[in-house]
């Protein structure tokens, strides 16, 4: 069988595995001794492969992917030829180093990351492309003539090093010449639904049908379409390796199951509810899948809810690099090599990496107090605002601890509050000055390994020590030294780079894929559709099958369109069409769902988080349609929710009534599920035993009352407070400021809080256009009571027939220009244009207010006496103001009067209140 045929074809898919381990049987009837080497698409299909190749009985086999077989027998020749492998970032090097020679179309866009990358794409695929096919290209306009000159300005800039064409070239002459003495170690060679080969790969693929060492096994799905590109592979391969042979198709029959689900996240409850039936009946996580199309959300979502539900996974980890503790602490420190400092940028880094203080004092160090500090200081951005604004509320905390010391009653453990802020602004400034040294980046020319070295520096210096991060991190900590490593050999390519080039260079690294996620064997298979081809498994789950993402949309290339490709060749001159991806998508689909005898297709009908709907996929409706005998449209389809094959879940409250079907995905779920199943017996839900007692309880009551029309006691009605309670007599015991019975009028969940609970929100510094209302308020009182003050202690208040003298008003401009520079310094003015309008506007503010205040005061006879008269406080002369209400319950009250007149004999009192803003809410007070 071998001697007379080398190419296999098997339909469908699935039928594969058993036809090679009846291949494999027949090669080794002639020596049982003799190795076999398996040439699988991927590492997962290869060990998936042995597994069921294992339990045939077959030993002695290999398996390796098809560019681990090109390096193992083209590498050594190369290396002896002293070419290094052409790793990406040398490529993206190099494509930088071209690029920056672009003179026509793309001179405006040559230093842009978007160009480097598209140009990256485009160079990849015409690596395949005949030398004529260049030529032709290079007459479809200027663009294209410019793209095909970078391109072998690229191929001539890389000559010393070797890709992976090099890499199956040399193979290929190798083999032909007999100068691979490893290659008898590898013995009888079968590429198994490898889907397609490049010419240098057919090349070697020949060499070995020469040697009589090579089999090509692929899949056929029996679709016209998916399969054209494999039957034109055989045509090409049947040169040298005969015609293939196409054997009956084997009688497969599956079980498929359609669900509808609400959402992502209720879909993939579904399908760990569903595994877990499985499990607990027996089969092996190892045995299930879950695959998807559609990154986001269910890259992410997939891995958290089977982390919470317990159950392993297994897989490619499509997290980034740069997503681990050490990339995000890399990627923080060079993005605050900008010197922009920003105080969001600064603490988001602090907060959010495993950064230890230089010097090793942690008792100073404390993010999350440094960042509410550099809030209440006003921290926006740059390095001077730090070193000013820290200092000055250093300075302004250590001044209010030493004022609030000398009073009487003042609070011991407030003093130590503000001292301790004081001491944690200067650690803070301290280590922004430190970190503004080190994050300087080295001039642009140094060298990649000066750039290296002090990137190396900064997680050397920042990062907490190799020994203290977890174990999960440490394979991400070892890959990024490799890369920054691997950066260092871009000085061969791209010698001098500046700051800009590096920070690309690092952060395209930083993109790649952390590697394999669990032990595959061991856990749930979670990976895309495309990397499923080859597996097998008893059950697999293909979720979001949603129009747009299964298939997604192909996009055509912006620099060489497919139109350009067609007439200079296309695919027969190694021109690859972006066309043809619609085919390997359909192909992809229908090999994963030959993978498993029991296939769960599911979509969700929206997306909250994007408050969008979806529709199903068309190959989704194409399952559908097959299982109910003829054709299903999106609009039918859920007229048919009656069928066995189908379930719909039409909301996350009926998602609970699957949990009966199936299995609970964890401890709340079994819990709710208990609730449902109550429910649903005509049960009281309010007497099952998981509500009458606990938060479910509470949960419940709570929903019922605020939703209510009644005023209870969660809306704020506090009248039901029994005598033992902690707050019961708070109302005639405490002193209440107006302003704190006001806030619980309009809202009392923000009164609990804030008066309560103590808790508080701190607004966030932002670099403001113009001084907030609130800021310009606190302004003009702290004018008007310096103003008043300096008057009294010069002893020249004016008498209540009086009007204010040009000497008082001089008064006046010197408090508010001293004022004015408080608050520029302080950095809550906004821009400089606008400050100077708004201090326009509050100079004739003051300026109306000296001739209000004269006519007030002459109307009612009185001159000012005090300015922020406090009572009812601690520090202060005055007692509590007090109100009986008419239930003879005594409200008594605190606070801080703007200013307080009286006339000369002391029998007419006026109390004063300043605003600033407008007086709609105050139109009643006369009444």
């Amino acid at each position: 069988m071998a001697d007379d045929n080398g190419i296999f074809l098997a339909a469908p898919a699935g039928d594969s595995p058993d036809r090679l381990a009846s291949y494999i049987s027949y090669v080794k009837q002639a020596d049982t001794l003799a190795p076999v080497t398996v040439i699988g698409p991927s590492v997962y299909a290869n060990l998936s492969l042995r597994h069921n190749l294992g339990k045939s009985g077959l030993a002695n086999v290999r398996f390796l992917v098809l560019p681990r077989l090109a390096e193992f027998l083209g590498a050594p020749s190369l290396y002896s030829e002293n070419r290094r492998p052409l790793t990406s970032i040398l490529e993206s090097a190099s494509i930088r180093a071209v690029s920056g020679q672009a003179s026509g179309m793309l001179r405006e866009l040559r230093s842009h990351p978007s160009t480097h990358q598209s140009l990256k794409n485009t160079f990849r695929q015409l690596r395949y492309a005949s030398s004529e096919a260049l030529d032709r290209l290079s007459t479809h306009g200027e663009l294209r003539r410019e793209v095909v000159e970078l391109y072998r300005r690229f191929r001539e800039h890389t000559s010393e090093f070797y890709d992976k064409e090099d890499l199956a070239q040399a193979a290929a002459k190798a083999i032909r010449e007999g100068r691979t003495p490893g290659l008898s170690d590898l013995g009888f060679i079968i590429f198994f639904q490898v889907r397609d080969f490049t010419p240098a790969e057919r090349e070697m693929i020949e060499a070995l049908s020469a040697a009589g060492q090579c089999a090509v096994f692929l899949s056929l799905t029996g679709d016209k379409d998916a399969d054209a590109s494999v039957n034109a592979l055989a045509e090409r391969l049947a040169l040298f390796l005969g015609e293939a042979e196409r054997p009956p198709p084997a009688q497969t029959s599956g079980d498929t199951q359609l669900l509808i689900a609400p959402d992502p996240h209720q879909e993939i409850r579904w399908v760990i509810r569903q595994i877990m039936k499985q499990a607990e009946d027996g089969l092996p996580f190892h045995r299930m899948a879950i695959l998807y199309r559609k990154q986001a959300p269910y890259s992410t979502l997939i891995r958290e809810e089977l982390g919470l539900a317990g159950i392993p996974v297994a897989g490619p980890n499509p997290s980034p690099l740069s997503d681990t503790a050490v990339g995000k602490s890399l990627v923080g420190l060079i993005g605050l090599s900008d010197g922009q400092f920003t105080r969001d940028s600064v603490t988001s880094w602090l907060a959010g990496c495993p950064v230890r203080p230089p010097g090793g004092n942690p008792e100073s160090f404390s993010p999350s107090l440094w960042d509410s500090i550099s809030k209440k200081a006003g921290v926006v951005r740059g390095l001077d605002q730090w070193k000013q604004r820290l200092e000055r509320y250093a300075a302004e905390m250590e001044r209010n601890s030493e004022e609030a010391e000398a009073r009487e009653g003042f609070s011991q453990a407030r003093v130590a509050l503000m001292r301790s802020e004081a001491d944690a602004a200067r650690n803070m400034l301290q280590f922004i000055n430190d970190l503004s040294e080190y994050t300087t980046p080295p001039a642009d020319g140094s060298s990649w390994k000066v750039f290296c070295g002090w990137a190396t520096g900064l997680l050397n210096r920042y990062l907490i020590a190799d020994t203290e991060i977890p174990e999960a991190e440490q394979e991400g900590l070892q890959k990024i030294k490799e890369l920054l490593s691997e950066l260092e050999g871009a000085e061969a390519i791209e010698a001098g780079p500046t700051f800009s080039a590096f920070a690309q260079a690092l952060d395209e690294g930083l993109q790649a894929s952390l590697g394999h996620l669990g032990v595959t064997g061991q856990g749930v298979f979670v990976a895309p559709i495309g990397t499923a081809a080859a597996m097998s498994f008893d059950v697999v789950h293909i979720v979001g099958m949603i129009e747009g993402a299964v298939p997604p949309a192909t996009r055509d290339d912006p620099l060489i369109p497919d139109r350009d490709r067609q007439a200079a060749g296309g695919t027969s001159e190694g021109l690859p069409l972006q066309q043809a991806r619609k085919a390997d998508e359909r192909y992809a689909f229908l090999s994963a769902l030959a993978t498993a005898p029991v296939r769960k297709l599911s979509f969700p009908v929206a997306d909250p988080a994007g408050q969008r709907g979806h529709y199903p996929s068309r190959w989704f409706l194409e399952q559908a349609s097959i299982l109910e005998g003829s054709p299903v449209y999106s609009s039918t389809l859920w007229s048919l929710s009656h069928r066995t094959w189908l379930t719909v879940i039409p909301s996350i409250e009926q998602s609970l009534a699957t949990v009966a079907d199936a299995s609970a995905a964890d401890v709340h779920d079994y819990d709710l599920e208990k609730v449902w199943t109550w429910k649903t017996l005509g049960l009281s839900v309010g007497s099952h035993p998981l509500v009458k007692s606990g938060l479910l309880d509470k949960s419940l009551k709570l929903g019922r009352s605020r939703f209510g029309a009644g005023f209870t006691e969660w809306d704020g009605n506090v009248s039901s407070a029994t005598a033992g309670s902690r707050f019961a007599d708070r109302l005639e015991t405490s002193v209440h400021s107006p302003t704190s019975l006001e806030r619980w009028a309009e809202c009392p969940f923000s009164y609990f809080l804030s008066n309560i609970l103590g808790i508080g929100s701190l607004d966030k510094p932002e670099e403001i256009y113009s001084i907030t209302p609130l800021q310009r308020g606190n302004l003009g009182h702290e004018i008007l009571e310096k103003f008043i003050s300096a008057i009294a202690a010069e002893g020249t208040l004016p008498k209540p027939d009086e009007f204010w003298s040009d000497h008082h008003r001089d008064i006046l401009k010197r408090v508010a220009e001293s004022a004015f520079q408080d608050a520029e310094s302080r950095g809550v003015t906004g821009k400089g244009v606008m400050w100077q309008l708004v201090r326009v506007d509050i100079l004739n503010d003051l300026e109306t207010f000296l001739e209000e205040d004269s006519r007030l005061r002459e109307k009612f006879g009185v001159s000012p006496v005090m300015v922020e008269a406090r009572f009812g406080l601690p520090d202060s002369a005055w007692s509590e103001a007090f109100c009986v209400l008419d239930d003879g319950t005594t409200l008594k009250f605190r606070g801080i009067i703007d200013r307080v007149d009286a006339d000369p004999e002391g029998k007419r009192v006026l109390v004063l209140d300043y605003k600033t803003g407008g007086t709609r809410g105050y139109s009643r007070l006369k009444d």
